[in-house]
């Protein structure tokens, strides 16, 4: 019972009081600390210009809310984080620099430390690095890094800083010799076109193609030589002055142009040599020199002459105004040439293209889209359309010659031409004989309306004849010894070659 009267007593005595007696204190500042007080590291043991900074604050009488962090003591920036990677630029031409770093903790009366923790980094530059990035192939995908190439080349290329992406200033090249005059690209520009700006020499400037847009810059590149290999060698260089290495693109040899024809050789089979003298020996006709692209020669799994990207084989292609092209590989070649042509028949190139079919063509595709064969006659399963020796290919137009088929029975396909538009009309130039084979077989197919082999398109604005296209190999069909006389209609009278 006493203790009880004890501690109403003592209630009693403390709700008497009028208030609280004394003054507030006053808000004490925060202090700010880092990892150490001195970096003490030899020249070969700097930092790199990417430090890792840690720093903390306490308040005695609330918390820290931020940090002001400076290097001069003028400039602040303010963050809430207690350690941050900083990217310190070293002055121009310094390849080592001591960075003091201030920072001052703030609390959460937004009072500041009156002080600060500061700390002294010794940093040193790291030199870049560059090296060339080639396209690479995948399973059953074939790459294509020229050996080969017409005077349009593409390189792509990776320059690494490590102090970071913004310590690069700008990417050196020359052509075939380090001692030459550098060309000079910023160091976003990742990959670059060297067009020749004077192809059919034996020597060239490049003019220099930068960015998807294909911009030419204003200088140039010196040093091409044509019909000979060429190096490219590339290094990068830092904002202090700092070089990589050079770094040298695998030897292409670039071919002189020779002439406005180019010859495309699209064979895959062991015929491919003795067909491209065929067409040679048709062009050459009347020409002293002939220019080659061999579309479908692959060794090591690598396309030896096709440009890199499609970008720039439709360069090369506008540099020619006329193409012969032959195939035996459709999906390919077709597919290949669509992507890459357009360029070429706006400028008003014009094209013979001999086609040779196989059963596995895939007519679903649209690889024809661009010929004047708007599809193949279809085939019904398990048949084979077939054209064998001695078969006549018919003239439709006059003055054409009548051809015949001088080879063992291979496979012929008959197509149907696209309906004439505003842009282009389409006219059948031959058809021929052809045996089916297989299912539902009969001895000779002669619906002439389905055996079309030959057509050609007409652009309406030009009135000229810009495209052939032959749905059978051409260089079959030489029975008669006549096929002069056809290339003659064919090259030089309708597409001027």
């Amino acid at each position: 019972m006493r203790v009880t009267i004890f501690l109403l007593g003592v209630l009693s005595l403390v709700a008497c009081q009028k208030g609280f007696k004394g003054s507030n204190k006053a808000n004490l500042p925060p202090k700010t600390f880092m990892v150490s007080d001195t970096i003490v590291r030899a020249e070969a043991n700097r930092y790199t210009s990417q430090v890792h900074i840690q720093w903390w604050g306490s308040d005695p009488d609330g918390y820290v809310v931020r940090y002001k962090l400076s290097t001069d003591l003028k400039i602040w920036s303010s963050t809430t984080k207690t350690d941050s990677i900083f990217s310190l630029q070293l002055p121009a031409g310094s390849d080592s620099f001591d960075f003091r770093i201030f920072i001052k903790a703030v609390d959460n009366a937004d009072l500041e430390d009156p002080g600060y923790a500061t700390l002294v980094y010794p940093t040193r530059n790291s030199a870049p690095t560059i090296s060339f990035v080639n396209p690479n192939g995948g399973a059953g995908i074939t790459t294509r890094n020229p050996v080969r190439s017409l005077p349009m080349l593409k390189y792509y290329f990776s320059p690494i800083d490590p102090d970071g992406s913004d310590d690069l200033d700008r990417t050196e090249l020359v052509l075939n010799d380090t001692t030459k005059p550098l060309y000079v690209l910023p160091p976003n520009y990742k990959e670059i076109v060297l067009k020749a700006a004077t192809p059919k020499a034996t020597s060239s400037i490049c003019k220099v193609l930068t960015g998807s847009s294909l911009t030419e810059q204003p200088t140039t590149l010196v040093g091409l030589k044509l019909n000979d290999t060429n190096i490219l060698y590339v290094r990068s260089v830092d904002r202090v002055g700092s070089k990589s290495k050079w770094v040298a693109a695998k030897p292409i040899y670039v071919k002189q142009q020779h002439s406005d024809i180019l010859l495309v050789n699209g064979y895959t089979g062991s015929s491919r040599l003795s067909v491209q003298s065929f067409f040679a020996s048709a062009i050459l006709k009347g020409n002293t020199a002939l220019d080659t692209l061999q579309a479908s020669e692959v060794v090591n799994s690598n396309y030896t002459e096709l440009a890199s990207d499609n970008v720039t084989q439709a360069l090369q292609f506008s540099l020619y105004k006329h193409i012969l092209w032959f195939t035996d590989d459709a999906n390919s070649n077709l597919s290949f040439a669509q992507k890459n042509t357009g360029s070429f028949f706006a400028n008003g190139g014009t094209m013979f293209m001999s086609v040779g079919f196989s059963t596995n063509f895939d007519t679903t595709a649209g690889h024809l889209g661009f010929t004047p064969a708007s599809r193949l006659v279809p085939s019904l399963t398990g048949q084979t359309f077939r054209m064998v020796s001695g078969a006549t290919v018919s003239a439709i137009p006059a003055g054409w010659p009548t051809l015949s088929a001088n080879a063992s029975p291979f496979i012929a396909r008959s197509v149907f031409q696209f309906d004439n538009s505003p842009s282009y009309t389409y006219q059948y130039l031959y058809n021929g004989q052809i045996t089916i084979t297989g299912v539902g077989a009969n001895p000779t197919w002669q619906q002439v309306d389905s055996t079309n082999l030959v057509l050609k398109r007409t652009n309406t604005n030009s009135t000229k004849t810009d495209f052939i296209f032959s749905s059978v190999p051409i260089e079959k069909l030489d029975g008669n010894n006549n096929i002069d006389l056809f290339f003659k209609k064919a090259l030089k009278d309708e597409l001027g070659f």
